[in-house]
């Protein structure tokens, strides 16, 4: 990977973590993740890729604003990107799931209150070896994995965490289930996306944030 590319890509993860600190890493159920500290509630906004099935929809900002946009849940959740959001689209599940196919080693996301209310209500990040959650488990990171690895990480979370995952082989699939609990969660872009983005990124860096140099790369969806 070039040092051009690199630059690029550790820009656009500053301008998405509002933490100055390198990230804390674990490896959980044999993936590397890593805990950048919470997001900058005023990053871009990006499309929200996958499919959803069960109770689980796309929300726009913070859903108890009236209107609503789109119609809240019974939980209207809790936007990973701050209560006082208005603009960033994002996924909420409640008793539901989202799949979302392609392939790669390597995602990052932003997690809105991990819930691990119960075991039957855990918000679950699953890796598949197929597309649409078949073929073989990878592993799985749960939210009281977080809790147990990342000593910052708790569920009154405004804004969110910017959580990166690495799988030890390539994955055709990711799976976000929950049980009874919401489950918040906004997607981040590949980094060609950030390639192709980077000087628009970087201006906005310079202008809104100064950060210091991080020793590891938050990865996207690859």
């Amino acid at each position: 990977m070039s040092k051009i590319f690199l630059s690029v890509a550790a820009a656009g993860a500053m301008i998405l973590a509002a933490s100055a600190a390198s990230a804390a890493t674990a490896i959980i159920d044999g993936i590397t993740v890593n805990d950048y500290g919470r997001v900058n509630p005023a990053g871009p906004d990006y499309a929200q890729p996958g499919v959803g099935t069960g109770t689980a929809q796309i929300q726009i900002g913070q859903a108890n604003v009236m209107p609503p946009n789109p119609p809240e849940f019974g939980n209207p959740g809790w936007n990973p990107y701050g209560a006082s959001d208005t603009t960033h689209r994002w996924w909420n599940i409640e008793g539901g799931q989202v799949t979302m196919n392609g392939s790669g080693d390597a995602l990052t996301i932003v997690w809105g209150s991990p819930n691990d209310n119960n075991p039957a209500a855990t918000n679950i990040v699953s890796f598949y070896s197929g597309a649409n959650g078949t073929g073989s488990l990878i592993g799985q990171v749960l939210a009281s994995d977080l809790y147990s690895n990342f000593s910052d990480i708790n569920n009154t979370q405004d804004p969110g965490f910017l959580v990166s995952f690495m799988t030890p082989e390539k994955f055709g699939s990711v799976v976000f289930t929950t049980g009874s609990s919401d489950f918040e969660f906004a997607a981040v872009p590949e980094p060609s996306t950030w390639a192709m983005l980077g000087i628009g990124f970087a201006g906005l860096a310079l202008s809104g944030y100064k950060r210091s140099r991080r020793d590891r790369l938050a990865p996207a969806l690859g």
